[in-house]
């Protein structure tokens, strides 16, 4: 049986019933002390094709012709040999190129204009604290990511340097690890000099030598694991099925042997240290921030301007097939109705005109 509401009544019930939710919890949802639901009034409507680039990346492809869409939809459903008689028009490869700059040029686009709409301030001010909703204009002056920016720029963080007794330890560790030689070469004079030059100690030479020898044992067991599960030629399929525990052993045998003669765990218990030591820095640790705010900035081929990358969870959630159905019955809107007229009278009316 339909409902004899008005579409007003209906919406303005559906957003009551949403807003009250959210905001004031239910029997699974506890209330939150600190949260408020701003809407976009009016909304602003997106095509499914604007959110391509979050799954499928900045990559362009070919447009289909109709002729394609047909046979790739009957492909599936139809044997007729029919359609091998559709007209299927052959592109030349600078038509490809063009369509694929094309699509990747759009995705671009369609980036940077849900980038312009996800980095901005959300503006709380005229949010009424005894309920209701109120209206603000959106000033995109203000963004995310220029605060973000500024923060990174402009603040100072301490600059810890290390006690005498610590430094001391890391110079006699880096000895391990390379050690100074005098070797003798030519100057600009043709004259015989001795030089001081830094080299790897013997300890690194073994260690990287063990390491290559090892990495060479894993990628012939992955070469032999890999042609055994593609299948390309019998021989590969049964070498792997008799001899894959020797190639295992040769993997066992080099590990244990960068162990042994490799200083495996000392060189790397060194590097743990001085890397744990030197990198509590701060300063080090801004320069990260920095350097990874830097790389996902992209730049707009239409305005030159600088655009923060930004996606949503999960990137195919306009054509997934997993959303949760939603009804919405005569009784729901009747309670709904009601409840949320009676909130929102009590806190003085809606700004927005829903209840006057």
């Amino acid at each position: 049986m339909p409902l004899n509401v008005k579409p007003e009544d209906l919406m303005n019930s559906v957003l009551g019933k949403l807003y009250d939710t959210l905001t004031n919890g239910d029997e699974t949802m506890q209330k939150s002390d600190d949260n408020y639901l701003a809407w976009c009034t009016p909304g602003i409507p997106y095509d499914p094709e604007d959110f391509n680039f979050l799954k499928e990346g900045f990559r362009g492809f070919e447009k289909k012709t109709e002729a394609h869409e047909l046979l790739s939809n009957d492909s599936s459903t139809n044997t007729d040999e029919s359609t091998d008689e559709l007209p299927v028009e052959e592109k030349t490869e600078a038509q490809k190129d063009q369509e694929r700059a094309d699509d990747a040029f759009g995705k671009y686009n369609a980036a940077e204009a849900f980038s312009r709409l996800a980095d901005f301030i959300p503006d709380a001010s005229n949010i009424n604290p005894k309920g209701g909703i109120t209206s603000n204009v959106w000033n995109v002056e203000n963004k995310l990511s220029q605060v973000y920016e500024e923060v990174l720029t402009f603040s100072q963080v301490p600059n810890d340097e290390l006690d005498d007794e610590t430094k001391e330890k890391i110079e006699r560790l880096r000895g391990y690890l390379s050690q100074k030689v005098v070797v003798k070469e030519l100057n600009d004079a043709l004259e015989e000099v001795e030089v001081e030059k830094m080299v790897d100690s013997p300890m690194k030479i073994k260690y990287f030598e063990k390491m290559a020898e090892y990495e060479d044992a894993v990628l012939e067991y992955n070469i032999k694991r890999i042609n055994a599960l593609s299948g390309t030629t019998p021989s590969a399929v049964h070498d792997w099925a008799m001899n894959a525990n020797i190639y295992r052993n040769k993997v066992k045998a080099a590990m244990n042997n960068w162990i042994s003669n490799g200083f495996k765990t000392t060189y790397e218990r060194i590097n743990a240290y001085i890397s744990q030591v030197e990198g509590r820095s701060m300063m080090l640790l801004k320069e990260k921030y920095k350097d990874d705010f830097e790389k996902s900035k992209l730049t707009s081929a239409n305005s030159g301007m600088e655009f923060m990358y930004a996606s949503l969870v999960p990137a195919g959630f306009v054509k997934n097939g997993g959303w949760t159905q939603f009804t919405f019955t005569e009784s729901d809107f009747n309670s709904s109705y009601e409840r949320t007229k009676q909130s929102f009278q009590g806190a003085g009316g809606l700004s927005l005109g829903v209840f006057n």
